[in-house]
């Protein structure tokens, strides 16, 4: 299973036209997804909310309900970008199976561990986009690649030209980044003006409601195109 997982990894960044649809089971990318968004925001809670924190933060239900919230985050960006991927293929007039689609997201999945790495090695800094939407710019390199990547699966896996390849990798990270991160944001930002207060477990706690929704309302999708 670990060979399989770096392989798929080492395959979407240079040959993803050898991604087939049968490597995974569902069950497995459901699992690898969730545990990457875990381990994602188990490192963003001491590097970004509670950077110097001690180690004995792990003891404590905020750090769980922020690992929880990755979790449910990843499969929910997942399945998104997978339904996505397949109406968007549809769209630009070819025909490509759903589990193909799934199965070359889930290989991009890796993309999750890269911010909390190079904010390790490098820094980080927070940007302000809108007055309730923050992003940390390690994830600027992060959406690069993911633009690059998408260009080449569109390129090399799906045979598209060149300019149907390239209007997939710019609106790539709109899509599934920016468009669920403020529909989140905004619903969150207006709870703690109800609330006049937003403590992280509770704004984790909407995350985790959030993406249940997004990842059940894609697996529907999945439901009626496999």
């Amino acid at each position: 299973m670990i060979t399989k997982l770096f392989r798929a990894w080492r395959n979407a960044l240079l040959s993803p036209e050898k991604i087939g649809e049968n490597s995974f089971t569902f069950r497995q990318m459901l699992v690898v997804s969730f545990l990457l968004g875990s381990a994602y925001c188990g490192c963003k809670y001491f590097i970004y909310e509670k950077a110097g924190a001690s180690i004995k933060e792990i003891y404590m239900p905020e750090f769980w309900i922020h690992s929880l919230w990755g979790g449910f985050a990843a499969v929910g960006f997942w399945m998104l970008a997978s339904a996505m991927g397949f109406y968007g293929v549809r769209y630009l007039g070819r025909q490509i199976s759903y589990q193909r689609i799934e199965h070359l997201v889930f290989a991009s999945m890796f993309l999750w561990l890269l911010p909390p790495l190079t904010a390790l090695l490098f820094g980080f800094e927070l940007i302000t986009v809108l007055e309730y939407f923050k992003m940390s710019n390690t994830l600027l390199p992060v959406m690069i690649l993911a633009s690059l990547m998408t260009y080449l699966i569109f390129r090399k896996a799906f045979s598209f030209n060149s300019k149907k390849s390239l209007t997939a990798a710019v609106f790539i990270v709109p899509l599934t980044y920016f468009l669920p991160k403020w529909l989140w944001a905004y619903a969150s930002w207006e709870i703690a003006h109800l609330t006049h207060r937003m403590p992280l477990s509770l704004k984790c706690s909407i995350g985790v409601v959030y993406a249940l929704t997004v990842a059940l309302t894609c697996y529907a999708i999945r439901g009626r195109n496999t």
